[in-house]
């Protein structure tokens, strides 16, 4: 096999946001040498882009000491925010906490009394710490209703006092 060009074929898949191949590519490379840190680093970005986080997390930890592993994270948000490659997830917007089952639970800990309510969920291997939602309709029905004349005002106009 050559590495080189299975390495290249990679990076051409990351960049053309062919994640899972790029995943595929850079495992098998990775199986040829478990200790290339750079090959951990891109397949862990590629875990990362398919919202794979607590592998692709764990991967970047194992590959790098931790300000390169600082230096690579803000590469990878940096690289999303500008190619726009990621696309707007419930997940992160909806969610008080998104991590590691630790993690989601150190935060409900925290919270103490304001994570009453609260429920923590497990979906694709990542945990989310979120509220319930509730309708709006259900909530401020009666400020919705007609107004009615009992909450109107008849206002006199400057024509109405002049020709008094």
């Amino acid at each position: 096999m050559d590495v080189d060009a299975q390495l290249n074929l990679g990076l051409t898949y990351s960049k053309t946001n062919n994640h899972s191949a790029a995943e595929s590519t850079f495992r098998r490379l990775l199986a040829l040498d478990p200790s290339d840190t750079r090959t951990l680093r891109l397949l862990s970005t590629a875990l990362l882009n398919q919202q794979k986080i607590d592998e692709g997390i764990q991967l970047l930890k194992e590959a790098v000491d931790s300000e390169q592993f600082r230096q690579d994270y803000k590469h990878w948000v940096e690289e999303v925010s500008i190619n726009r490659s990621a696309k707007r997830s419930a997940m992160w917007s909806e969610s008080i906490a998104v991590g590691s089952e630790e993690f989601v639970e150190g935060i409900k800990i925290k919270l103490g009394g304001k994570a009453k309510g609260r429920n923590t969920e497990k979906s694709d291997g990542v945990f989310t710490l979120s509220e319930s939602q509730i309708p709006y309709s259900t909530v401020f029905a009666p400020q919705k209703d007609m107004l009615s004349s009992s909450n109107t005002h008849i206002w006199q106009t400057y024509e109405d006092i002049t020709a008094g």
